[in-house]
């Protein structure tokens, strides 16, 4: 039964739109998977759950569309002062389906660089459409907002909030991904001197954290505002000493500590141990704003940090058995994430920094026709993001050899029920491709291209011969040669899985799907049901954006 103390009416005179009211509001506390339940009570019931969960049904209607863009030109191409990734994507919530771009530029005229573009989405509106053209004709623009310069000699990428130079001597520049105001990309360079043990980016700070110690002394920290240069310093012996009590177990002994880590959210450090019992223990201390404060480290003034939350959860809890997670901030939320795996998928955990609730959920594997489930499988996720308004989750695979559009999966955070799947190479019309069955000594002779696994990987080729008695080699031998020129000689009985590929497939099946290890994924996701994958180089200026719109 549910009841809201904002309702008020009479049993037997209640309005019409007082009762639908009511019913969206109870329907409101339901999950995903209850929706056909619903649907099925009534058609009144059906009407609601359909308006209840909109917000996740919007992003399955219609089609998903896909848009390749280019990076500019960066320089001498094959310089390397890139370490990680050159480049960062981030989605821009006070911009409607508006992203960041950031992309390293070493070899600038003027000096080493980081370039700033600011990467629109935008659909004309139904009237303005010539008769015959479809959402298809949707415009992306990526413009350039401004170039910022620091005398870095290696800039790293990868990392939350945007991207790092180091210089000689230790210094270091951040260079922020997006503005205060949310709206624009960032224009400002804060250089960072001294030594720390962590940098973290919390928002719009900059946590820099000396030193840690189980002792009884203090924990300093420094805190730096990346918008107007204020810096605050604290001690956080507090969250130390909190967490040290609940290592301590009931029966007397300590459970040590195995493997620890520091976190950041948007307004709070986050420190996390797994500990020897197989348990988890983890804590945050809400960062204070150094926006305003002294320009000068030495003249600001030494406070304390308030402790949001400590806690400590047993070993059989999602959160213990992820182990040495995965981790990335979300808003003022920590997730945490294990590895792919091909039965289960994917078990993740989303901390809430400010009170230390942990939601968690597995996401469920992508239906098996699709290429994203196969491709996990083999190579694993390539990135991982979460949108907590309206509750999405978003990965993608690898990089792939000429960066071609990788696949895409949408998952409800609620459940980690599949909300839709990009699928840039789709299966066949007819079915998955029919698995022959078998020895495969009979077929394979009547195939003409075929997947197989070599070089510790399955990859997809052509049989250019097969090689009998007459060329002196067992008749179970044929020669594969794959997309990207490699000859392989194998064995029938070796090629574990051959599937009959349609005439009009013929191109995907002669293109070898081989994972690029030199350029690293990331990926954004705006509510305004829009994905940006950014496939970035790890060593020098190079790379490719796709656009993908689910939805459509």
């Amino acid at each position: 039964i549910f009841w809201n103390s904002d309702i008020h009416c009479t049993a037997g005179a209640m309005a019409p739109t007082l009762a639908d009211d009511l019913l969206f509001r109870c329907l409101s506390w339901l999950s995903l998977p209850s929706f056909s339940a619903c649907s099925a009570a009534s058609k009144q019931w059906g009407f609601e759950a359909s308006a209840v969960f909109a917000h996740l049904l919007c992003w399955r209607a219609g089609r998903s569309l896909s848009k390749a863009i280019d990076l500019p030109m960066l320089g001498q191409p094959g310089i390397r002062m890139v370490a990680r990734s050159c480049g960062h994507v981030a989605a821009c919530f006070g911009s409607h389906r508006g992203f960041v771009v950031l992309l390293a530029d070493p070899a600038c005229e003027v000096g080493p660089a980081v370039r700033s573009f600011m990467l629109r989405v935008a659909e004309p509106p139904q009237s303005s459409r010539p008769p015959g053209v479809n959402a298809e004709s949707c415009s992306v623009v990526l413009e350039e907002q401004c170039t910022r310069h620091w005398p870095y000699s290696v800039v790293s990428g990868k990392f939350p909030g945007g991207l790092v130079g180091h210089a000689a001597q230790g210094s270091m520049a951040f260079f922020p991904d997006v503005s205060p105001c949310g709206c624009r990309a960032s224009d400002m360079v804060q250089s960072i001197q001294g030594k720390y043990m962590n940098i973290l980016q919390c928002g719009g700070q900059q946590f820099l954290l000396r030193g840690w110690n189980w002792q009884d002394e203090p924990v300093y920290a420094d805190v730096l505002s990346l918008h107007d240069g204020g810096w605050l310093r604290l001690n956080i012996a507090d969250l130390r000493d909190q967490i040290s009590k609940l290592l301590q177990l009931p029966n007397g002994p300590i459970d040590v500590p195995t493997c620890s880590a520091v976190s950041s959210t948007e307004h709070h450090f986050v420190f996390h141990i797994q500990t020897m019992s197989g348990g988890k223990v983890a804590g945050a201390v809400r960062l204070p704003s150094a926006h305003g404060g002294p320009k000068s480290l030495r003249d600001a003034k030494l406070t304390s940090a308030e402790v949001s939350f400590v806690r400590r959860w047993p070993p059989e809890h999602s959160i213990s058995l992820l182990g040495s997670a995965h981790e990335h901030p979300v808003g003022d939320a920590l997730m945490l994430h294990g590895d792919w795996c091909c039965e289960s998928g994917l078990r993740l955990c989303i901390l809430h920094s400010s009170s230390g609730d942990v939601d968690c959920v597995r996401l469920l594997p992508p239906p098996a026709a699709g290429s994203a489930r196969r491709r996990f499988e083999e190579y694993g996720l390539g990135a991982l993001d979460v949108c907590l308004e309206p509750g999405i989750v978003c990965g993608c695979g690898v990089a792939f050899m000429q960066l071609p559009p990788p696949s895409v999966v949408l998952w409800d955070l609620a459940s980690g029920l599949v909300l839709a799947e990009y699928d840039p190479q789709p299966s066949n019309p007819c079915g998955r491709p029919r698995a022959l069955g078998g020895a495969l000594s009979a077929d394979l002779c009547h195939l003409e291209h075929v997947e197989f696994f070599a070089g510790g990987r399955w990859r997809t080729g052509q049989i250019s011969a097969a090689l009998g008695m007459e060329d002196q080699l067992h008749d179970d031998v044929c020669q594969i040669v794959c997309a990207d020129g490699v000859v392989v000689i194998v064995s029938r009985s070796s090629v574990r899985r051959a599937f009959h590929v349609e005439a009009h497939d013929v191109s995907r099946a002669l293109h070898a799907e081989a994972d690029d290890a030199s350029f690293e994924t990331q990926i954004a996701i705006s509510p305004e049901r829009v994905v940006l994958v950014g496939q970035f180089h790890k060593h020098r200026p190079d790379g490719l954006l796709h656009v993908i719109e689910f939805g459509r």
